[in-house]
């Protein structure tokens, strides 16, 4: 490189639990292999592990660099493996995407997706607002960089862990924020039925969009008993055969006869009302959520915890877990090992392509059936768009860099329902 420093957002914590960022002169890091590809940072986007990182109560593992930054779209500049300079990226990075340059394994990077004319539009006025160029290109690296850790993460924990597909029952907690939302909206294309937990109408709304079938308000009901209702139930096992026997009809654009169905749509007369309904729970909160998501399960269902800002402690009813034979699992994707991150970005990005995630989409309609269910519940919303559904990730705000501490306060609002973005800082833009 012909520069031997570079700009790095850096993080100082206080003692009363507050973070100082300022944007500093730094080494340019080395590749730590050959397989290793250096990327200009064009965007990156911001996490709650960044935050918990800055903070001190999630260090980077041993390795991975210490500069915060999970995700990263920009442009290659030294090559690797499959990727060559010049090469428009995204990539889950080990640390380090909030700089001008970081080095990622080359299977952890993932071709930048082009966006529709529309969709760059609607991200270009927040790009202006923190002073970017609002050009195409940018506007594609905008939204590309709030991908990866949200969809890696959503892919091993949903989608394998949990063995979310279509036809199943999701239960997405926090389904507004940046991981929940990438959950409704894999999950909806998936070809599941998506119940989502927020709280409010914005975030209802921001719910709705990304495709969840029922949107249930936490603060307002006991989301258990509105899924035990046995109105609710069957129209939620009625709606997920619909959709099972759906992608199967269209394995391969290939229309199957209904003997080849046998066995593996799901039974609409054979309730599962006496347990629960839920197939796959992706839990972000953890403590007394748990119990709570364990009481909604199917037989046979999975509960996937994978935050913990409820507690990390909670109390568990084992009999319910063994009568339902409930899989009770979590993960961090910051631990998992560079080849397990490179099959996860290698299959999350065959079906983002496959199914234009970064691009408005229809699937079918409305369920009559499950809009009579909930008629007259208060704190319960049913989706209402026809079948459309948003791209998705959804980017509410965008930061120049030297404005990371304003990001990070945005982050913990309590009124997220999107994903927030840093551009280079205006000095090196």
């Amino acid at each position: 490189m012909a520069s031997a420093s570079m700009w790095a957002v850096h993080a100082e914590p206080a003692s009363d639990g507050s973070v100082g960022f300022s944007v500093r002169d730094v080494p340019v890091p080395t590749r730590t292999g050959p397989s290793d590809v250096l990327i200009r940072t064009e965007a990156a986007g911001v996490n709650r592990p960044d935050w918990l990182q800055a903070r001190g109560l999630y260090p980077a593992p041993r390795g991975h660099s210490q500069t915060l930054g999970l995700e990263v779209a920009g442009t290659v500049v030294e090559a690797a493996g499959d990727w060559a300079v010049g090469d428009r990226v995204m990539a889950l990075a080990n640390g380090g995407a909030f700089a001008e340059l970081v080095a990622v394994p080359s299977g952890q990077v993932m071709r930048l997706p082009a966006l529709e004319p529309e969709r760059a539009g609607s991200v270009a006025p927040l790009v202006e607002a923190a002073g970017g160029n609002a050009d195409a290109a940018t506007c594609e690296a905008v939204v590309a960089s709030a991908i990866p850790e949200a969809g890696l993460t959503v892919w091993g924990n949903l989608v394998e862990a949990g063995g979310a597909g279509p036809g199943k029952i999701c239960l997405i907690h926090g389904a507004s924020g940046g991981v929940g939302g990438m959950a409704v909206a894999v999950a909806r294309r998936l070809g599941c039925v998506v119940v989502a937990m927020a709280s409010g109408e914005e975030k209802a709304e921001a719910a709705l969009a990304l495709g969840a079938d029922l949107v249930l308000d936490y603060k307002r009901v006991d989301f258990k008993e509105v899924l035990r209702l046995p109105e609710v139930d069957r129209a939620l096992v009625d709606l997920a055969a619909a959709r099972a026997e759906d992608a199967l009809r269209r394995v391969d654009g290939v229309p199957l006869s209904a003997r080849s169905l046998e066995g593996h749509v799901p039974d609409p007369a054979a309730s599962r009302r006496p347990l629960g309904c839920v197939d796959v729970v992706l839990d972000m909160l953890g403590g007394s959520a748990i119990q709570q998501s364990v009481d909604c399960c199917a037989y046979k269902g999975a509960v996937v915890s994978i935050g913990q800002q409820a507690g990390r402690k909670c109390e568990l009813d084992m009999t319910k877990l063994m009568l339902r034979r409930v899989t009770l699992t979590g993960s961090t994707l910051r631990s998992k090992t560079n080849a397990d991150k490179a099959n996860l970005a290698s299959e999350f990005a065959r079906f983002a392509e496959q199914t234009r995630l970064v691009a408005a989409c229809q699937l079918d309609g409305d369920d009559a059936s499950l809009r009579a269910a909930v008629e007259g519940l208060e704190g319960v919303r049913v989706n209402a768009l026809a079948g459309r559904v948003a791209p998705a990730p959804k980017i509410e705000r965008v930061f120049a860099a030297d404005r990371a501490g304003d990001a990070f306060a945005w982050l913990n609002s309590g009124a997220v329902t999107g994903k927030a973005v840093l551009l280079p800082p205006a000095r090196r833009s």
